[in-house]
């Protein structure tokens, strides 16, 4: 085999088998809820086939009885069967057994990078005999199929998963691979099935883009609701490299899988607990200037900014996928043209540690759910001091705890103060004590999109008025401060994720253990 074969087809495979890859992930991810434990379990499996291919590629090759351009063909073709059709059946089998199909398709992935794995050993030995030298010939092989493997993340994760979706992306890939099977096929020496291989090759390729759009129906539902049903389907669906934002026909928004919100602005039906975004008006006397970490589905965004009080409403927002969705609704894409709304797409923690200067009365963070993989990202000490230190005289730090009460036990060793409201806490260095004549002031102020006053007397959201006026802000900081059964969240010990994951509740079982990880309390940061 030529030498400039050999390193076209090394690239070629490492760019397909690394594509193939991040794939694999983003769907074994969609179906395992994020969890942090996920991606380790579907690159070891993915890590797994790879090795197994090139332990029995050249046994395969051997029994098949094919040169190696026909080997690799046949390799590609396998693989990317697998591939295409291991992701529905996987999905449709997660819709009955979710711990089956989740199996199923970390199975699937060590079956796909198998094939990708038989073809690099034998790769290496025709640079090695076209080279004549095994060192600098198998080095070569290894760097074409390192640039390869470079140009998958590059391409497919930031340009493809971009543009199209993920089960076009996935259908790409496999024309792909059907593609190159078809010209090694033909470009092999061998003239045997020739032309029936070719024949085979295209009522493949023309049965796989027929068959798509059926076998991929309700793909994304099944992977994200798994036996929790996943009919009728998803109104609307926005995809991007960061995200997959689907809305349900009750206007709830999922992104990959997981409940982010809902499009709704009502304290009194308070279908989203969109109280808990009036509520600010109960922790801060005036936030004239509040940043916002997470867009969702803008509804907190819309209700912040008809704040009377707020003058400037800065949002980062990391996924444009979720702006894309607003648009949908009107009710709330409205926002975005509001003249004291500033939007910046960046990671929030990255956004505040290059703003250093930017100070605020009040940030509001309507963050992701505790266990999820990332979590710590914005739960952890380093981040609400780093969050404190945006802060201005009296400001506060709002953010969900979605149910945690290490979130909370870390705010309070973060902030002097520290207050709950539903399944949010909020921190701060000077005592809650907005009382409830001026939380109705306040809130009298609002004015919604229409210009209507809607907690005024006879407004929409009278009924919901007593609740967000009278709910005590109690201190809880020096209860949380004495407990010795929860866990203080730093970078390093990831403790959401590490708990979720199940490997931190043997430590609870262990009588006279020596150290107790729960109990390992810094000094207080205030």
């Amino acid at each position: 085999m030529p030498l400039i074969v050999v390193y076209l087809l090394a690239a070629a495979t490492g760019y397909v088998s690394l594509s193939q890859e991040i794939l694999w992930i983003k769907v074994v991810g969609s179906a395992d809820h994020g969890r942090p434990e996920t991606f380790a379990h579907a690159l070891g499996f993915y890590l797994l086939g790879l090795a197994a291919g090139a332990l029995y590629g050249r046994r395969i090759q051997r029994f098949l009885g094919l040169g190696t351009l026909r080997y690799v063909a046949v390799m590609l073709a396998a693989g990317g069967v697998v591939f295409f059709l291991g992701m529905p059946a996987g999905a449709w089998l997660h819709t009955r057994n979710e711990a089956a199909g989740l199996l199923f398709l970390l199975v699937a992935t060590g079956v796909t990078s198998f094939a990708m794995g038989g073809v690099f050993p034998l790769l290496c030995a025709e640079g090695v005999r076209g080279d004549g030298a095994a060192g600098s010939g198998v080095s070569r092989v290894i760097v074409a199929n390192v640039l390869g493997a470079t140009a998958g993340p590059l391409l497919t994760g930031f340009v493809l998963l971009q543009v199209e979706t993920l089960q076009h992306n996935v259908l790409l890939l496999t024309l792909g691979c059907f593609v190159m099977a078809q010209v090694l096929w033909l470009a092999a020496p061998e003239r045997r099935w020739r032309r029936e291989g070719l024949l085979t090759g295209a009522l493949a390729a023309l049965a796989i883009v027929v068959a798509q759009p059926f076998v991929y129906a309700l793909f994304l539902e099944s992977l994200h609701f798994g036996t929790d049903g996943y009919t009728p389907g998803y109104k609307y669906v926005v995809q991007g490299r960061s995200a997959i934002v689907g809305v349900w026909p009750s206007l709830r928004e999922y992104g990959d899988g997981l409940y982010d919100g809902g499009f709704f602005m009502n304290p009194v039906s308070n279908e989203n607990m969109i109280t808990r975004a009036y509520f600010l008006s109960a922790l801060h006397p005036r936030p004239r200037r509040v940043l916002e970490i997470g867009l969702g589905t803008g509804s907190w965004a819309r209700v912040l900014a008809d704040n009377p009080d707020v003058d400037s409403l800065t949002i980062v927002e990391l996924a444009p996928e979720y702006v894309r969705m607003m648009f949908h609704f009107p009710a709330v894409a409205s926002v975005l043209d509001d003249p004291k709304v500033r939007l910046h797409f960046d990671d929030g923690r990255r956004w505040m540690a290059r703003n250093p200067e930017r100070r605020f009365d009040a940030i509001v963070i309507n963050g992701t759910w505790h266990w999820r993989s990332g979590a710590t990202h914005i739960l952890s000490a380093e981040f609400l001091t780093e969050a404190k230190s945006h802060l201005l005289p009296g400001g506060v730090l709002y953010f969900n705890t979605t149910g945690s009460l290490d979130v909370v036990y870390t705010a309070a060793g973060v902030f002097k103060h520290v207050t709950r409201y539903l399944n949010f806490v909020a921190g701060s260095d000077v005592p809650f004590n907005v009382d409830g004549p001026t939380r109705a002031a306040a809130l009298a102020r609002y004015r919604a999109a229409d210009g209507s006053a809607p907690f005024a007397s006879g407004g929409a959201f009278e009924e919901a008025l007593p609740e967000l006026r009278d709910t005590p802000t109690d201190d809880v900081a020096p209860e949380f401060r004495r407990a010795n059964d929860l866990w203080f969240i730093t970078d390093d010990n990831m403790a959401t994720e590490f708990k979720a994951n199940g490997a931190g509740r043997w430590w609870r079982d262990l009588p006279g253990r020596v150290w107790r990880p729960e109990r390992a309390w810094p000094r207080v940061l205030f």
